[in-house]
């Protein structure tokens, strides 16, 4: 199979633009890495198939006619869902605001989530639904600042933690649904990209990425054949040649089997005495 992998979909960007065609042109899979609630509503409306990092750990699948109503919410019986006049919605119970709801840009009053509130009115935890109504995940927060983001599967069983310390994460577990085992660790993002796209591909796949962040340490423990088709210039503003795109081409970074470039790039590398045995030219 053959991935086009990314980090996350910029829809009406340039890059994207370019992704979506070489994606339909060579019938490639999506490969998205950050978790995204209305993913499968995406690839519908872009007319594409792809697979997203988050909702294949957790199992998740879609339902087509899912709908969440924005006054259709798990919340204590007595709660009132309140429309404000600038739009917003408000969470009264007992005459008190518990939280506010969110919903998803450009639909018929959809819910996205759940703000719950501390009686300060900073925020103690959210309740995230998938595109389709059914919960997403669980973020937990403790003085402002973001502790846990639990990932669930339909039956809200949870699949994935992100800790956070300092505002970064600073572990990734993947764990058994029912007995809640961890099976897998991770000290890192990197680590867990590297360690979770490995297990999704083979030695018989092509992944290609386009940037030179995240996507790098997603295929860093791949067996799959990996390539660089950039979208940017090989140079950077000061006319030096990237920094990971140097290493990948000196074989400091060995896990990119080819990089794509044009002609003219080609020729400047090449003359810059940039190592060019993993170089092929392409017309963009």
């Amino acid at each position: 199979m053959h991935y086009e992998l990314i980090n996350q979909i910029q829809l009406g960007t340039d890059a994207w633009k370019t992704q979506k065609t070489r994606i339909g042109r060579d019938g490639r899979t999506l490969m998205t890495l950050t978790s995204m609630p209305r993913f499968s509503e995406v690839l519908k409306e872009e007319n594409i198939k792809g697979v997203n990092l988050i909702d294949h750990l957790t199992g998740r699948t879609y339902d087509k006619k899912g709908y969440r109503f924005f006054n259709d919410l798990p919340v204590p019986e007595e709660t009132q869902v309140y429309m404000n006049a600038d739009g917003s919605i408000s969470l009264i119970l007992d005459g008190e605001v518990i939280g506010m709801e969110y919903l998803f840009d450009g639909t018929r009053r959809q819910a996205q989530d759940i703000r719950y509130l501390n009686p300060d009115g900073s925020i103690d935890w959210v309740h995230e639904f998938a595109f389709d109504g059914s919960t997403f995940s669980n973020i937990l927060y403790y003085n402002g600042d973001m502790q846990e983001i639990m990932f669930m599967d339909n039956a809200e069983q949870v699949h994935v933690r992100f800790f956070y310390y300092d505002g970064a994460i600073n572990l990734i577990t993947v764990e058994d649904p029912k007995t809640h085992k961890v099976t897998a660790k991770y000290d890192t993002l990197g680590a867990f990209l590297g360690a979770e796209v490995a297990k999704m591909t083979t030695a018989d796949d092509t992944i290609t990425i386009t940037y030179l962040g995240l996507e790098l340490d997603a295929v860093s423990q791949t067996k799959a054949h990996v390539v660089l088709d950039m979208v940017e210039s090989p140079y950077d503003e000061n006319g030096n040649v990237r920094g990971n795109l140097l290493a990948i081409l000196e074989g400091r970074l060995g896990y990119v089997d080819e990089v794509l470039v044009n002609q003219a790039d080609f020729d400047r590398l090449a003359k810059d005495g940039v190592p060019t045995d993993r170089l092929s030219v392409v017309t963009k």
